[in-house]
């Protein structure tokens, strides 16, 4: 990984997956299908979620609502970096054509995620949207608790803060 020579930090999460729900294509791009066996959940404390979203991809391909929906993506995430709770987020689109995009965000709590995700606000409008026009042809989403982290992101350990601790 040549762009390794480049980085300029680095933060690490030792992850457990204790909610794991739908489909994705990382592993076997051509048969979508779930990622992660998950454990019981145990204490709560500060987590990861992934989503993940994806298409079907052929000549009848609807670009535009590929474009739309990682319109809506950039949006929800501007809106989680506004929320108290939720500590980062972020967007990924893979560098190759064809792969389901993610993002990755940390949350203080379970009860913060929750609210923020299903409950009344930008998120809860989209999902709801998507419910009545397919914005994507599959998701998946899961939840990890974190048990440790090293290292900074955007100059700090966003887990190194009064009241936030790894379990």
């Amino acid at each position: 990984m040549p762009f390794l020579a480049g980085t300029e930090e680095s933060w690490h999460l030792l992850l457990r997956p204790f909610r794991h729900h739908g489909e994705c294509n990382h592993i076997e791009r051509e048969t979508p299908g779930e990622l992660f066996e998950v454990s019981e959940e145990g204490c709560g404390g500060p987590l990861v979620v992934v989503t993940t979203a994806g298409y079907e991809l052929g000549f009848e391909a609807n670009m535009d609502r590929v474009v739309s929906f990682r319109h809506k993506v950039d949006h929800v995430g501007a809106w989680m970096k506004e929320l108290e709770g939720c500590l980062l987020s972020r967007a990924f689109t893979p560098h190759t054509v064809g792969y389901d995009g993610f993002t990755v965000s940390v949350w203080r709590s379970d009860e913060d995620m929750l609210c923020a995700s299903y409950r009344a606000g930008t998120h809860r409008n989209y999902l709801d949207g998507h419910k009545a026009s397919s914005d994507f042809d599959r998701s998946s989403f899961t939840r990890f608790r974190i048990l440790d982290s090293s290292g900074k992101w955007n100059g700090r350990n966003p887990l190194v803060q009064p009241n936030i601790t790894a379990q």
